[in-house]
């Protein structure tokens, strides 16, 4: 088991960044396809997964597909002291993973390896809203109510306030976005979360990201975002009134 490969810090970067945002050791799944993540929440309710593909890499060898697992703050360290316009060359075998570039060479040795994670939810999303990062950050900052509702009504987005802060169900008046529907008939589409949460996550993306909010009927959020040429997805199950 052999990975050789060059990427830019910036992509590297913001991918182990990412990965680091539910634990600080993450189990990576490296193929001729690319190297990926998926973390869950150890209550279940959220999961983030990007992977970091081939195009991206100015080179990408690999003699065989394996999994490992990585413990990242020492490798978020060392990218921070790489300038972020430069690359970074990466080796991983079975003793370890090196990181060197001409600024910088770190290398550690491999985590203990976690059971594989199951795959993320089918699409079976029914509505795309596009908006910013900053938007959503925002939003959801200034939402006084622990839950929220999302509903489309034809091609408009309503946020609607849960909760005691709430006036009964208030929206939003300032929320209305542009939807893009994935079903030809205009069905209602509506799905509660929690507000923290989401905002734990969306306050980590940088304000200029652009992100596209994939929603269903009671069914998981997906939070989709560009960043540096990869994808990172965030889900999000939805509030049920027996519990989250």
């Amino acid at each position: 088991m052999k990975l050789k490969a060059e990427i830019p810090t910036e992509i590297l970067k913001t991918f182990f960044e990412m990965a680091s945002w539910a634990s600080d050791d993450v189990e990576f799944k490296i193929t001729e396809n690319g190297i990926s993540f998926l973390q869950i929440t150890p209550c279940k309710t959220e999961m983030i997964e990007s992977t970091i593909y081939p195009f991206n890499c100015s080179s990408y060898t690999l003699d065989e597909d394996f999994n490992i697992c990585l413990y990242l703050p020492p490798l978020v360290n060392a990218l921070n002291m790489i300038p972020q316009d430069n690359s970074v060359d990466l080796n991983i075998d079975r003793f370890g993973i090196e990181l060197s570039s001409k600024h910088l060479a770190h290398s550690q040795g491999l985590s203990e390896e976690r059971p594989p994670i199951t795959n993320s939810p089918p699409d079976e999303f029914k509505a795309d809203v596009k908006c910013t990062a900053r938007y959503l950050q925002d939003l959801l900052k200034r939402i006084p109510t622990k839950l929220l509702t999302l509903k489309t009504k034809g091609r408009l987005l309503y946020v609607e306030l849960i909760g005691e802060m709430a006036d009964k169900r208030q929206t939003l008046p300032t929320t209305v976005l542009t939807t893009e529907l994935k079903t030809t008939d205009n069905t209602t589409v509506t799905s509660s979360f929690e507000t923290e949460p989401l905002y734990r996550f969306v306050k980590r993306l940088p304000v200029w990201a652009d992100t596209i909010l994939h929603l269903g009927d009671n069914y998981p959020l997906l939070i989709e975002t560009p960043l540096h040429e990869i994808i990172v997805k965030y889900y999000r199950a939805p509030h049920n009134e027996g519990g989250s």
